[in-house]
């Protein structure tokens, strides 16, 4: 984009304003293409979110917070590696076509994922991960150590 700006300026310097009139034009047309590329169609899925995060120290532990609503605590999968947190969550939503008397105009409600990974601002002892999800938000308390990490642990959700 930055090129299409200079050759513009230079074009307007050159007193071609026909020819930048031609060039806005090419890349309208260009940018429509791409845009008409993609399908955006009832199978195609934007549900997939990156969670809101809160990320603190105090003296002796590493406190992260994550907004995840829509999802159970059986749906999340936590894992802390090398001072990076991982944090995936999916919910796939079935409709249930059991009532006969039921004719479903709109099901938007299909699929809800959450991924995020960070690296934590300290050291910390990956045994003493603890975590729980009340409310939609993820609360995980892990202590800090002076050690280096060296394996994946999966965290158990309360």
């Amino acid at each position: 984009m930055i090129f299409y700006i200079l050759f513009m300026i230079y074009m307007f310097m050159a007193g071609s304003l026909v020819n930048i009139e031609k060039e806005f034009d090419r890349m309208k047309k260009h940018m429509s293409h791409v845009f008409n590329e993609l399908s955006f169609d009832d199978n195609f899925d934007l549900s997939f979110k990156q969670p809101k995060a809160d990320v603190y120290e105090t003296d002796s532990q590493v406190v992260c917070d994550f907004d995840i609503p829509g999802v159970s605590k059986e749906d999340i999968k936590l894992s802390i590696k090398n001072g990076f947190v991982t944090l995936k969550a999916e919910k796939n939503y079935s409709v249930e076509d059991d009532d006969k008397n039921k004719k479903h105009h709109r099901v938007e409600r299909r699929y809800t994922g959450y991924f995020r990974k960070f690296s934590l601002p300290h050291t910390v002892d990956e045994n003493s991960v603890k975590a729980k999800f009340e409310n939609g938000t993820l609360n995980v308390k892990i202590d800090k150590t002076e050690k280096e990490l060296e394996s994946d642990k999966l965290v158990k959700i309360e």
